[in-house]
């Protein structure tokens, strides 16, 4: 019996010697001489596919762009420049698409190759909701009400948005917007600018310029009987109008000019 035991521990023994010896310790010897030689095999990979690469034509030569209106072709072509006639596996996708990012009209952006010689670059702009006006510098803000780039001065009697003006009124315009893009609001006159007042009302200033002061607690209450007032004034009477006082929105106060 004891004979059979130590025979059997011997040859467990053996075994166990064998998988360190034939297996474990060769692995690790090549991990270890690769993990020290790592970046002359990464260098001689490189070099391999570069070569790979410009023999059979797989190198970048051209790139797609596609959702773009806001951002300028030339400033994506700018980033993409660098890269042309690299290899079209070596390219460092991420920090391409990184570097787009960079610019404030971009919300997302998907990059991909068609695996021989294209970069085809999909981006989704941000959408301007309204102009921000801060320290006599306009700014185009979106959806969310965060900025996105500055607006020329120049454009600014052409453009189509509303200027807001006053603390976190880009912030808050978000509900102003919603309050004038329902169906149920007939609105005639074009609203020029918003001034946010004391962080709680509107204060809004239409393009025939009468000022309409608007509730804190119902603005839409107040562009209702804004709405109805209108519909019963004909030009010559707007035009005597300075203002109209709809913080009491069951009632409209008129100034005068």
């Amino acid at each position: 019996m004891s004979r059979y035991l130590n025979r059997k521990k011997f040859t467990f023994f053996n075994q166990k010697n064998f998988l360190y010896t034939v297996i474990i310790i060769p692995l690790l010897f090549l991990f270890l001489i690769f993990y020290f030689n790592f970046n002359k095999f990464e260098n001689y990979l490189i070099k391999y596919v570069n070569i790979f690469s410009n023999k059979f034509d797989y190198e970048l030569r051209f790139f797609e762009v596609n959702g773009i209106n806001l951002v300028k072709s030339s400033e994506i072509e700018k980033i993409i420049k660098p890269y042309l006639n690299s290899s079209i596996f070596l390219l460092p996708l991420n920090d391409i698409s990184k570097k787009i990012r960079e610019n404030p009209w971009i919300k997302s952006i998907n990059i991909s190759t068609n695996f021989k010689d294209m970069l085809i670059i999909n981006i989704n702009e941000f959408n301007p909701v309204g102009v921000f006006l801060f320290n006599d510098t306009y700014y185009y803000f979106n959806n969310n009400g965060k900025i996105i780039d500055l607006l020329d001065e120049s454009l600014l009697l052409n453009d189509e948005f509303i200027v807001f003006s006053g603390q976190l009124s880009n912030i808050n315009a978000i509900s102003l917007l919603e309050i004038l893009n329902q169906s149920d609001l007939i609105f005639l006159d074009k609203i020029r600018n918003a001034k946010y007042i004391g962080k709680r009302r509107w204060n809004l200033i239409l393009d025939n310029g009468i000022l309409l002061k608007l509730s804190e607690k119902n603005p839409k209450a107040s562009l209702q009987n804004y709405s109805k007032l209108r519909k019963n004034l004909n030009n010559n009477e707007l035009n005597s109008i300075k203002a109209i006082d709809l913080i009491d929105f069951q009632k409209a106060v008129i100034q005068f000019r």
